[in-house]
């Protein structure tokens, strides 16, 4: 694939630093055919000059060399590891410790993808790395290699590794080129390697095995450890299938945490499905070494085809957990509805109680201020009477007393007769508000009853028909005029 230039690559170099030196482990392996014992040729750190001198005759012995290189007899298996640098939070960045004419060398010496290199490279918020396998072609035309890549997540918090492997299929070498491997994995790398007994890393693909085995392990123990905090909520014992869902019930404020795991598990089956994709990537290139007639490779390809297996397995258990965690929620949230409605009923409860009593009240008022109102004319006339200026003389006439009551009787039925009239004025407006007049509607014979009805309700005010639902002129609703329509429809259907 020669898509991407080295040139384009340079420019998405993310430390162009011209202080920041290459730094790169390798690891060198070689496999002796007839003792049938692998040798640990190199182990160290490598940087520009390295690098760059690779193919030149002047290159340091045992050092970085081209998969095209082949000694009868022997093959070789050649690994580098680099990484990336890391943000305040132990994250990587894509921000590769390389200069820019290593990246130029290492693309063209050591035929690492430049496709592979730019999605490592180019800046990007999201998942920017898929996974390929291609063929690789020499000057005549000829099969020379299979080269794929992918990209794994082996902790979501430290970032992506990624990996991309070179089958030489003339000579048997095997490269490999990981930025930011796993320390846990590099460690079983390292100790197959220092085993001169074991031969399994020159096969094909079986350290991309030894990759995707130890993700796929990852993934096991997240999972178990997200399930049992489902567990907790929605199992009472191991021997039960029972929910005991009263302390969430009691706290609703887990609704939260119950949130995240469900987030948790939506990640997880995206991560699953990302990790599907890259083991089909790894069988079709097993199938295409299994049609160049390479040894091992249709073991390989069933080694993967296992752990897609197995994957497909997890994911529809988590699937299921996804599935188990959103009916948790719901019945959490139902619950708390529930309380919440028995709480509503209790508080409407209470407020139908004050409002009796407030109505106890009011009449008693009522009733305290008529007595008042009763006595009142009287009193006032009384008062009147008292004063200086109809005090004749200091005995008591009873000849006056006839005035007295012919003063106060028909004042106290003039003051009643008033209070009569106010209160009916206030029940007649407070009607007309709640029935308004349609005596001025002008109903369509077509039209349904509630049409009718609606038509001459609005027809009275002001002159105007309804205006328009969802028009600039349209006010809120009145629920007083909707009363009255039903009310009116009600008298017309009887």
């Amino acid at each position: 694939m020669t898509y991407f230039d080295t040139t384009h690559l340079s420019h998405l170099v993310n430390d162009p630093n011209p202080e920041t030196e290459t730094d790169i482990e390798i690891l060198q392996l070689r496999y002796d055919k007839q003792n049938d014992t692998t040798i640990v040729d190199l182990q160290s750190h490598i940087g520009d000059g390295e690098i760059l001198s690779v193919g030149e005759e002047d290159q340091p012995k045992s050092k970085l060399v081209d998969d095209s290189e082949s000694i009868e007899g022997q093959t070789s298996l050649q690994i580098l590891f680099l990484k990336s640098r890391l943000d305040q939070h132990g994250c990587t960045t894509g921000r590769l410790r390389v200069t820019p004419q290593a990246l130029d060398a290492i693309c063209t010496k050591i035929h690492v993808s430049t496709a592979f290199l730019d999605g490592v490279l180019r800046p990007s918020i999201w998942a920017k790395q898929s996974g390929a396998s291609y063929h690789r072609y020499d000057f005549h035309g000829n099969v020379e290699a299979i080269d794929t890549f992918y990209h794994y997540f082996y902790d979501w918090e430290k970032g992506p590794l990624h990996v991309c492997a070179s089958y030489n299929v003339k000579n048997g070498n095997i490269s490999y080129f990981i930025i930011d491997c796993p320390p846990v994995i590099k460690e079983k790398i390292e100790d197959r390697a220092k085993n001169s007994k074991d031969t399994l890393l020159f096969r094909p693909f079986a350290i991309d095995f030894l990759l995707a085995k130890e993700c796929a392990l990852w993934r096991q123990v997240m999972i178990n450890k997200n399930w049992l905090k489902m567990y907790e909520w929605h199992e009472e014992s191991p021997n039960r299938m029972d929910a005991p869902l009263k302390p969430i019930v009691d706290e609703p404020s887990n609704l939260k945490s119950l949130h995240h795991l469900s987030r948790t598990w939506n990640m997880f089956y995206a991560d699953l499905g990302d990790l599907s994709d890259r083991l089909d990537v790894l069988i079709s290139a097993c199938h295409k070494l299994q049609v160049l007639g390479i040894p091992h490779a249709v073991a390989a390809a069933e080694g993967f085809q296992f752990l897609k297996d197995r994957n497909e397995l997890r994911k529809r258990w988590v699937a299921s957990f996804s599935d188990r965690t959103k009916l948790i929620m719901n019945f959490v949230f139902s619950a708390a509805n529930s309380r919440n409605a028995v709480t509503n009923l209790s508080i409407a409860g209470l407020t139908k109680d004050i409002a009796q009593d407030t109505a106890q009240d009011n009449s008693s008022m009522i009733t305290i201020a008529t007595m008042t109102m009763l006595f009142l004319p009287g009193t006032f006339v009384s008062a009147l009477f008292s004063m200086v200026f109809f005090n004749s003389g200091t005995q008591f006439d009873k000849s006056w007393m006839w005035l007295y009551f012919a003063i106060t009787v028909p004042l106290t039925g003039i003051v009643f007769g008033f209070y009569m009239y106010w209160v009916s004025k206030k029940r007649a407006r407070a009607a007309a508000a709640r029935s308004p007049d349609v005596s001025t509607a002008q109903p369509n014979a077509r039209d349904s009853p509630h049409q009718q009805l609606s038509l001459r309700t609005f027809s009275g005010m002001n002159g105007h028909p309804p205006p328009l639902k969802g028009s600039a002129s349209a006010g809120p609703p009145n629920l007083d005029i909707e009363m009255g329509i039903m009310q009116r429809l009600q008298q017309e259907e009887v």
